[in-house]
């Protein structure tokens, strides 16, 4: 790929129908004519602007599954108190102490889980503001 000793041109057509993140603020600098971004006034390089859009897919990417084991295990847990309060208000044939060691049981698998995914997710995205910060 030949190189091109004007930067500005580069970005511009960079930024040619494509979306990207301003690396500061996370304005879409897409179709942008100038160096600076509208947002912010930050002075863009082609280097930052890209990794900046490759960020920004693979903090989805990877958030994404995270969220979906937190939305399973709510309604896991829906599930489980719906079919337990159920079972004591009709015709008791679970004993009250069963009914009792489902929900600990589960309880002691599902929250350490959800705990422990909400963690992870939180210290991914402080790494990446750390990370954010230090490039500008």
């Amino acid at each position: 790929m030949p190189v091109s000793l004007d930067p500005a041109w580069e970005l511009r057509r960079y930024l040619k129908d494509r979306d990207a993140p301003c690396p500061r603020c996370g304005y879409n600098l897409r179709d942008l004519q100038r160096e600076t971004c509208p947002e912010c006034h930050l002075y863009l390089r082609i280097e930052a602007v890209r990794r900046a859009a490759r960020g920004k897919k693979s903090q989805v990417r990877t958030a994404l599954p995270w969220l979906g084991a937190l939305v399973g295990a709510l309604a896991l847990w829906g599930l489980v108190i719906g079919l337990v309060w159920h079972s004591m208000r009709t015709s008791g044939a679970l004993p009250v102490w069963f009914n009792s060691c489902v929900i600990a049981v589960l309880g002691l698998v599902v929250a350490p889980v959800t705990i422990g995914g909400l963690v992870w997710l939180y210290r991914a995205r402080a790494e990446d503001r750390k990370r954010h910060k230090n490039r500008d």
